[in-house]
């Protein structure tokens, strides 16, 4: 009985309950955008971090050029196993007459192999990795090998960087994030020579032994490279404080969101409001009468209050899919805009209740005025004005 009537009232001004509909659908498609985006991303962070392992340390510098002498200070530090220098830049790459810009990586062939062999994001699909002394071979990642050139490359494929030739001696598997599966990896020495760098170094890549404090070594590189460096311009990344900062990374711009999530909330909240105070406004005649015949004013806050449930749940599902597609489709301009494959959409039962909780518990409060007005109504007054 008590659903047939809510049926009724809210197709009674078709336009005015679709628009209240449309504002909880627009404000809970934002939210589940954001707790979509927000849970996938954490989940994606913490596998990101476990791909590349506990016990590893990465060391760069801002405004500053690390060098071959700041390698020899890390490698006398107690508790290091191996220790890997980088060389990072952007070149002209050629393969079979088509040319991209890429990134290259200039490594210690041997040692990146003992940093990094047991990491998933650097395991080899086909071929091998590079050996001690190759001075023109290389390991490409897998978008090098398979999605950048119009034609795939193969192990044993010769590849051009700048007017050089170098022979394709591995393939790596493929991680999904395009910074890693979009570069070429070549010795260090070779590339240094090849674009007339000296001795520097972009980053050092470190593994730490087996039950060594990974904290106290971080503090060790910071002030072996103070010597050399100032001390604010040294950034020495450990597992933990990398998914420090990109979860502050995120959380700000989850806050940012947030509050135009709050907005929408309360713009919807403000709708739910003015369409139930009208609607009690439209059926005055009709509570009148209800009271008149014996509904009591518990049965007419409930009815208020089930009607603003109705319009919550219509909302709440049809916000829910589209926030979701709506995650979906941000997580793919990100990785496509940004190139890391780090923006993740995820979805849990935890979420869903604590959303659809606040969003029903939003549509109650926001009914309470216009159930008190309807419970206000003098049926004798009513039914004599009517």
């Amino acid at each position: 009985m008590l659903f047939r009537i809510i049926l009724r009232y809210i197709t009674y001004r078709k336009f005015r309950t679709i628009l209240t509909i449309l504002g909880i659908t627009v404000s809970v498609t934002f939210l589940i955008t954001v707790l979509a985006i927000g849970q996938g991303t954490k989940a994606a962070v913490d596998n990101f971090i476990k791909s590349m392992g506990h016990d590893k340390i990465f060391i760069t510098t801002f405004g500053e050029r690390l060098t071959d002498k700041d390698f020899r200070e890390i490698l006398k530090i107690k508790g290091i196993k191996y220790a890997s220098r980088i060389l990072i830049i952007s070149d002209i790459v050629s393969y079979k007459g088509e040319s991209k810009i890429l990134t290259i990586y200039g490594i210690d062939s041997e040692n990146a192999k003992r940093v990094f062999g047991d990491v998933r994001g650097y395991r080899i699909l086909s071929g091998r990795w590079l050996m001690y002394g190759e001075k023109f071979s290389a390991v490409v990642g897998y978008d090098v090998a398979n999605n950048i050139f119009s034609r795939k490359i193969n192990v044993g494929d010769f590849i051009y960087i700048g007017k050089y030739k170098f022979k394709v001696v591995g393939i790596f598997q493929k991680t999904g994030i395009s910074t890693r599966d979009g570069v070429i990896y070549i010795n260090i020495e070779t590339l240094r020579r090849i674009k007339n760098f000296k001795d520097e170094i972009s980053s050092i890549a470190v593994k730490i032994k087996e039950g060594e404090d990974i904290e106290r070594i971080r503090i060790d590189i910071k002030n072996a490279l103070s010597k050399y460096h100032s001390k604010e311009n040294i950034v020495v990344l450990t597992p933990r404080k990398l998914r420090e900062d990109i979860n502050r990374f995120f959380n700000t711009i989850q806050s940012f969101l947030f509050s135009i999530v709050i907005l929408s909330l309360i713009v919807s909240s403000v709708g739910i409001i003015n369409t139930m105070h009208m609607n009690i406004i439209d059926r005055k005649r009709d509570i009148g009468i209800m009271k008149a015949l014996g509904c009591s004013n518990s049965k007419l806050i409930i009815l208020v209050f089930l009607e603003a449930i109705l319009y919550a749940n219509i909302g709440y599902l049809a916000g829910f899919f589209s926030g979701f597609i709506s995650a979906k489709i941000l997580e793919k301009i990100i990785e496509e805009n940004i190139k890391v494959a780090i923006f993740k959409a995820g979805i849990s039962i935890e979420m869903i209740a604590k959303s659809y909780i606040l969003v029903i518990s939003l549509s109650i409060i926001s009914s309470i005025y216009p159930a008190y007005n309807a419970a206000k109504i003098d049926p004798i007054k009513v039914i004599r004005e009517g």
